[in-house]
C-alpha cells in the first residue's frame, strides 16, 4: 500500500472492518492524502509522452493528433475528427492499449 508503486494494492477478504494504516513513531502532521484505485497502470501519467491517432484519411489508416507529455491525469486534443475511431498510446511504456469510440457523450472502449 505505501510502497510507490500503483500496481500494488491492499485486499481483504472481509466483508467490512478492514483497514490500512500508518504506524509513526511521532505525531505527524499529514498535508494530504493521495489515493490511486486499482488498475493496470494503463492510466494518463505525468511524464509521459502520449500519442492520439484517429482512423481515417483516403487511404484508410491511423492518422496521428500529435504527441504530448502528460503534465496531469487527462489530456486535451483540439479539432480531433468526430465519429471514427481512436487509439491513444502511451509511447513512454505502454503495453496496454485499446481502441476506443464516443457515442452518445460516453467513451467506448472495444
Amino acid at each position: 500500500m505505501f510502497d510507490g508503486n500503483s500496481l500494488t494494492y491492499f485486499f481483504s477478504i472481509e466483508g467490512s472492518g478492514a483497514w490500512s494504516g500508518l504506524a509513526l513513531d511521532n505525531p505527524r502532521y499529514v498535508s494530504h492524502i493521495r489515493f490511486w484505485f486499482r488498475n493496470d497502470d494503463n492510466t494518463i501519467r505525468p511524464g509521459d509522452t502520449y500519442e492520439l491517432r484517429y482512423w481515417g484519411g483516403n487511404g484508410n489508416q491511423w492518422i496521428p493528433m500529435g504527441q504530448q507529455t502528460a503534465t496531469d491525469s487527462t489530456l486535451v486534443y483540439h479539432q480531433v475528427p468526430s465519429q471514427t475511431i481512436y487509439w491513444l498510446r502511451d509511447l513512454t511504456r505502454g503495453r496496454e492499449e485499446r481502441p476506443f469510440t464516443y457515442e452518445n457523450g460516453n467513451q467506448i472502449w472495444w
